[in-house]
């Protein structure tokens, strides 16, 4: 477990799903990871779609090699092979 209340929410989403290149998960199952490592993490910005192409609000990782997640459908995402 870690502490976040100095780190961003893209550095947690990438702790989490750094080991996890090409794996598909829910929603429901990245925001389960997130907490389980973070149990503070506001369920309220376990946002995946914003750490993956096609959101008005994304993270400044999309588009770049540090872009977490590719929209598999609606709820869906892979985790994508990305530089840390």
């Amino acid at each position: 477990m870690h502490e976040n209340s100095e780190l961003t929410n893209h550095d947690c989403f990438a702790n989490v799903f750094r080991e996890r290149g090409f794996t598909k998960f829910s929603t429901a199952q990245i925001g389960k990871l997130l907490q389980a490592e973070y149990p503070n993490f506001s369920l309220g910005s376990i946002l995946p779609n914003d750490h993956a192409k096609g959101n008005a609000a994304s993270c400044w990782c999309v588009g770049t090699p540090r872009q977490i997640f590719n929209k598999v459908r609606r709820g869906f995402y892979r985790v994508r092979q990305y530089q840390h």
